[in-house]
């Protein structure tokens, strides 16, 4: 079964829209066919890439926005955390080499336990907690690096003809010159 093709080597996806004007989030990696990223809330962006993988990526780093630095705690789930540790707070303490892996206790607020996880996230990646689950890192971060996923559910699939008229979605595509 042939596919049709919504897009050429020698043109560019310049932007998307909703059947209500509403401007949808686009990023053209330079080839390849059209992914459409879509939430609970509904199409979130349209991305053009090579595979589904680079598609995915490219969501993380130019679709979704980084999170504001005052929600890493929440990211960490540093306040989950003091929760189950009322009393003493433990949290990962880098040496200056940024590979030191002594534990110091001290009672800290859900922000400071943040602050120390995430340098040393930068520091020593390999030991640094995960992010708990609805985040995710940016392959190429930007400003804080972690993305908020939607819980509710998320897709990337290719972009059919049959999409574009069903949820009546606009595509302004041009000619590369």
């Amino acid at each position: 079964m042939a596919t049709t093709a919504l897009i050429r080597d020698d043109q560019a996806l310049e932007s998307a829209a909703s059947e209500h004007g509403t401007s949808i989030r686009t990023y053209d990696d330079g080839n390849g066919p059209l992914y459409v990223y879509r939430t609970s809330l509904g199409v979130t962006g349209i991305v053009r890439a090579m595979s589904w993988h680079d598609a995915y990526d490219c969501v993380l780093d130019d679709i979704l926005t980084p999170i504001d630095a005052s929600d890493i705690p929440d990211a960490y789930g540093a306040f989950e955390y003091l929760r189950d540790h009322p009393t003493l707070g433990k949290f990962w303490r880098t040496g200056e080499d940024g590979f030191s892996s002594s534990w110091k206790l001290k009672r800290v607020t859900p922000s400071q336990l943040a602050a120390e996880i995430f340098a040393c996230r930068s520091k020593a990646p390999d030991f640094a907690p995960e992010l708990i689950e609805g985040y995710q890192y940016q392959p190429n971060a930007t400003d804080t690096g972690i993305v908020s996923i939607d819980l509710n559910g998320e897709s990337l699939d290719l972009l059919t003809p049959e999409f574009i008229d069903q949820s009546e979605i606009v595509l302004t595509i041009v000619d590369d010159e």
